[in-house]
């Protein structure tokens, strides 16, 4: 008979997770297997790990970045590289000239609406798996492409 899932940690532990998956019930639910798998509950163990995206997480986020559109796939990334909220003006001045002021608003608004971005004020950044995420995956293509030695 398979033993009930029981976690421990901190409050904050608990807080830390939830955030940095962004309440994501999918993926706190994968993450939840593999605390309770490998680490018999223990979240903070899990946290020590600093390894936050892997395997079905991994597989997940790559089905969800190659169903997006070229521009949107570039404000990601281009979000991805801040580490701080980012202004509508900023971002256009970044991406400019290549996308227009009126595609900018769309792709925004699709990014939003798919809840791939996160909004304060009239700022815009990505939740901290998918800057991670996009990161780690910008450095294994460039690496790709660019052998060291």
């Amino acid at each position: 008979m398979k033993q009930p899932c029981v976690f421990r940690g901190a409050q904050t532990d608990y807080t830390s997770l939830i955030e940095y998956y962004a309440g994501n019930p999918l993926v706190l639910n994968l993450v939840s297997t593999t605390i309770h798998n490998l680490f018999a509950g223990n979240i903070a163990g899990f946290l020590k790990q600093n390894t936050a995206i892997f395997g079905d997480i991994c597989a997940l986020l790559d089905q969800q970045i190659e169903c997006l559109s070229r521009e949107e796939k570039e404000i990601m990334t281009s979000l991805a590289v801040q580490a701080k909220p980012v202004s509508i003006s900023d971002l256009r001045s970044q991406i400019e000239p290549q996308m227009s002021p009126k595609t900018m608003l769309e792709v925004l608004e699709s990014l939003e609406a798919r809840s791939l971005l996160e909004q304060r004020s009239e700022s815009f950044s990505l939740q901290p798996m998918l800057r991670d995420y996009l990161n780690m995956r910008y450095i294994k293509t460039y690496y790709s492409k660019n052998p060291v030695g």
